[in-house]
């Protein structure tokens, strides 16, 4: 299994409800796209995310799968 981590830092100006609509979004991926066995996506409440306010994990069987 391959595991692919998304760190984010967004640029000044994009405002909560956009980045909440994108986590929603992104978490509808599973569904539209058959290859992803799972995918998490969320807030980074981490001490130590160095600006990475959020996260998106992509779980699939392989390199060839996550390139879909």
């Amino acid at each position: 299994m391959l595991v692919h981590l998304v760190l984010i830092r967004w640029k000044g100006g994009v405002n909560k409800t956009e980045v909440n609509n994108l986590v929603t979004d992104v978490k509808k991926l599973k569904n539209k796209i058959d290859v992803i066995i799972d995918i998490y996506a969320g807030e980074n409440f981490s001490q130590w995310n160095d600006g990475y306010t959020h996260a998106i994990v992509v779980m699939t069987k392989n390199k060839k799968d996550l390139d879909t």
